[in-house]
């Protein structure tokens, strides 16, 4: 597709700003970079980038460049979530394989599945009163820390979630604050998955 003067001019700011956004933007973030008339204009100009592929349209008003965060997507398409489980662990150095291809987030909501140029996005669905044991980090990604993503792990595992590493062998547990991981455990009401957990964090060698 030949660019018009207008989507070359886009696909320069779209690159200016690509570092800053994690190659992420939004229909809003396009419309600004775009500064045209009306909504139907800009939507237009989007389409083109588009179907021209300079553009992929991942859901509704959300669209990224060819090399973009999967972590950075995730934060915006629930904004609430944060990355956890396997993601989270490769982040602290806890695991040995890397998930490269795929990243686990958490939040308040309903469970998504959704496959990118760039690997998968898992986004699970926790209940509120899980809902913590994480905090900011770049860009404003939040990260699970060390002890909430080992057992937001083990928790979805018992749920039937599979992940590219074994979560009952792979982690390095001796590298936990064990004394956070049961401050965090009497938030479950499950005495059984506490039980599991404990059984694997004071487990002997």
């Amino acid at each position: 597709m030949k660019s018009s003067p207008q989507i070359y001019d886009l696909l320069k700011k779209i690159e200016a700003y690509a570092a800053d956004l994690g190659g992420v933007f939004s229909a809003a973030d396009l419309a600004n970079l775009i500064g045209a008339r009306s909504k139907l204009a800009a939507a237009r100009i989007i389409n083109r980038c588009v179907k021209g592929g300079f553009l992929t349209r991942v859901q509704r008003g959300i669209y990224v460049t060819s090399a973009f965060d999967l972590q950075r997507l995730a934060m915006r398409l629930a904004p609430d979530c944060y990355i956890s489980m396997d993601s989270a662990l490769a982040r602290h150095g806890l695991i040995g394989t890397v998930p490269e291809r795929s990243v686990s987030a958490i939040h308040v909501g309903r469970r998504r599945r959704i496959s990118t140029d760039q690997g998968m996005l898992f986004i699970y669905s926790i209940a509120p009163e899980m809902y913590f044991g994480f905090e900011s980090a770049e860009f404003g990604v939040r990260m699970a820390d060390p002890e909430k993503a080992f057992i937001d792990l083990l928790y979805f595992y018992t749920k039937a979630a599979r992940f590219v590493i074994d979560p009952l062998s792979e982690v390095a547990v001796d590298k936990l604050d064990k004394r956070k991981v049961e401050r965090y455990l009497r938030r479950y009401n499950n005495p059984r998955f506490i039980a599991f957990v404990k059984g694997l964090l004071h487990e002997k060698p």
